[in-house]
């Protein structure tokens, strides 16, 4: 009796440990804002993204906003080619979860914009169905605060675009 009474306490124990340790995924999310290089047709351009992102385990979710603008084009180009390329996108993809420096790659679907400048004024174009990626390398020394890199991509047929930024990101990160 003895024997079943110790037995049935180890193997409580052992499994109230293993229910410790199996503690459920963190839930994290971040606001990342972020300016660099960017790419147009063949040209180097600034382009830059707003995304919202959350994260439980291994997935992260994000919804986002990212743009290439030709600057030098708007100034000195032809009219009427394109000038500068949004797009709004919902992605998803997985991520690492454990220690300050985290990394996350997503695809998704979205929705592109085209802007021509004809005629020394900015005309608003077509949206386009549009297939988006995004990679993130962050180093998060703070619980609320980050500095990274953020890689993106949008395939579409109206024009296609990808860029790098340095980024900034602010919530709760750990």
């Amino acid at each position: 009796m003895r024997v079943a009474g110790l037995v049935g306490i180890g193997l409580l124990t052992a499994a109230g440990g293993a229910a410790q340790q199996a503690a459920p995924p963190a839930r994290t999310w971040w606001v990342s804002l972020g300016a660099g290089y960017g790419q147009l047709d063949e040209s180097a351009d600034a382009g830059g993204h707003v995304a919202l992102s959350f994260q439980s385990g291994a997935r992260v979710l994000s919804i986002r906003v990212a743009a290439v603008a030709s600057l030098l084009e708007n100034l000195f180009g032809p009219s009427g080619t394109p000038d500068a390329v949004t797009d709004v996108a919902v992605l998803y993809g997985r991520g690492t979860s454990r220690g300050t420096v985290r990394g996350s790659a997503g695809i998704g679907l979205g929705a592109a914009q085209v802007s021509v400048l004809s005629s020394g004024s900015i005309r608003q174009g077509t949206w386009y169905l549009t297939l988006p990626l995004e990679a993130q390398l962050a180093w998060r020394p703070l619980r609320f605060l980050g500095v990274g890199l953020y890689a993106f991509a949008s395939f579409n047929s109206g024009q296609s675009f990808g860029g790098l930024s340095v980024m900034l990101q602010g919530g709760r990160l750990r």
